[in-house]
Protein backbone atom coordinates (compact mmCIF):
# COMPACT_ATOMS: atom_id res chain seq x y z
CA UNK A 1 0.00 0.00 0.00
CA UNK A 2 2.76 2.58 1.34
CA UNK A 3 4.89 0.85 -1.36
CA UNK A 4 3.11 1.32 -4.65
CA UNK A 5 0.41 3.80 -3.60
CA UNK A 6 2.23 7.24 -4.36
CA UNK A 7 -0.94 7.77 -6.47
CA UNK A 8 -2.76 6.90 -3.44
CA UNK A 9 -4.46 10.77 -1.43
CA UNK A 10 -6.37 11.28 1.31
CA UNK A 11 -7.14 7.73 2.80
CA UNK A 12 -7.88 6.65 6.12
CA UNK A 13 -6.36 3.68 8.17
CA UNK A 14 -8.30 2.34 10.56
CA UNK A 15 -6.46 -0.44 13.02
CA UNK A 16 -7.83 -1.93 15.74
CA UNK A 17 -4.14 -2.54 17.51
CA UNK A 18 -1.09 -2.62 14.91
CA UNK A 19 2.21 -5.01 15.61
CA UNK A 20 5.19 -4.37 13.69
CA UNK A 21 5.82 -1.95 11.04
CA UNK A 22 3.17 0.74 10.37
CA UNK A 23 4.91 2.36 7.13
CA UNK A 24 2.00 4.33 6.54
CA UNK A 25 2.31 6.36 9.76
CA UNK A 26 5.72 7.54 8.54
CA UNK A 27 5.67 11.72 8.25
CA UNK A 28 6.30 11.35 4.91
CA UNK A 29 3.10 9.66 3.98
CA UNK A 30 1.03 11.86 5.65
CA UNK A 31 -0.42 13.59 2.50
CA UNK A 32 -1.38 9.95 1.59
CA UNK A 33 -2.59 8.37 4.49
CA UNK A 34 -4.11 9.23 8.18
CA UNK A 35 -4.36 6.99 11.00
CA UNK A 36 -6.56 6.08 13.45
CA UNK A 37 -5.96 4.04 16.00
CA UNK A 38 -8.16 1.93 18.33
CA UNK A 39 -5.59 0.87 20.42
CA UNK A 40 -2.32 2.60 20.49
CA UNK A 41 0.70 0.26 20.13
CA UNK A 42 4.44 1.80 20.01
CA UNK A 43 4.76 1.82 16.51
CA UNK A 44 2.01 5.00 15.62
CA UNK A 45 2.45 6.54 19.37
CA UNK A 46 4.42 9.10 18.19
CA UNK A 47 2.58 9.77 15.14
CA UNK A 48 -0.83 9.92 17.36
CA UNK A 49 1.42 12.52 19.54
CA UNK A 50 2.61 14.54 16.60
CA UNK A 51 -0.92 14.75 15.47
CA UNK A 52 -0.43 12.76 12.23
CA UNK A 53 -2.66 9.97 13.40
CA UNK A 54 -5.73 9.61 15.08
CA UNK A 55 -6.74 7.89 17.94
CA UNK A 56 -10.49 6.96 18.90
CA UNK A 57 -10.50 4.53 22.43
CA UNK A 58 -13.58 2.09 22.06
CA UNK A 59 -14.28 -1.12 23.71
CA UNK A 60 -13.20 -4.15 21.52
CA UNK A 61 -16.80 -5.70 22.17
CA UNK A 62 -18.33 -2.26 20.37
CA UNK A 63 -15.75 -2.16 17.22
CA UNK A 64 -18.54 -4.25 15.43
CA UNK A 65 -21.55 -2.15 16.08
CA UNK A 66 -19.30 1.16 15.10
CA UNK A 67 -19.15 -0.50 11.33
CA UNK A 68 -22.51 -1.65 11.44
CA UNK A 69 -23.94 1.29 11.88
CA UNK A 70 -21.71 3.31 9.37
CA UNK A 71 -20.13 5.60 11.59
CA UNK A 72 -17.30 4.56 10.69
CA UNK A 73 -17.71 3.85 7.05
CA UNK A 74 -15.34 1.20 5.51
CA UNK A 75 -14.93 0.60 1.72
CA UNK A 76 -12.11 -1.97 1.58
CA UNK A 77 -10.96 -4.20 4.82
CA UNK A 78 -7.58 -6.05 4.61
CA UNK A 79 -7.50 -8.63 6.63
CA UNK A 80 -4.22 -11.06 7.81
CA UNK A 81 -4.74 -14.38 7.84
CA UNK A 82 -2.57 -17.57 8.55
CA UNK A 83 -1.32 -19.75 5.77
CA UNK A 84 -3.45 -22.03 4.88
CA UNK A 85 -2.76 -25.63 6.51
CA UNK A 86 -3.27 -29.09 4.97
CA UNK A 87 -7.17 -28.87 4.60
CA UNK A 88 -7.16 -25.09 3.12
CA UNK A 89 -8.07 -24.06 6.91
CA UNK A 90 -6.56 -20.73 7.96
CA UNK A 91 -7.11 -18.74 11.54
CA UNK A 92 -7.64 -15.06 11.61
CA UNK A 93 -7.09 -13.04 14.97
CA UNK A 94 -8.70 -10.09 16.25
CA UNK A 95 -4.96 -8.86 16.46
CA UNK A 96 -4.39 -9.03 12.97
CA UNK A 97 -7.79 -7.51 11.46
CA UNK A 98 -6.76 -4.58 9.89
CA UNK A 99 -9.27 -2.23 7.96
CA UNK A 100 -8.24 0.34 5.51
CA UNK A 101 -10.76 2.68 4.16
CA UNK A 102 -10.11 4.53 1.29
CA UNK A 103 -11.33 7.49 -0.20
Amino acid sequence: MVRYGRHLADNEVVHILTLGPAPYAAPECADRFRHNAFFIGSNTRAAVHEGRADFTPIFLSEIPSLFRSGRAPVDAALVQVSPPDAEGLFRVSVLALTSCVLR
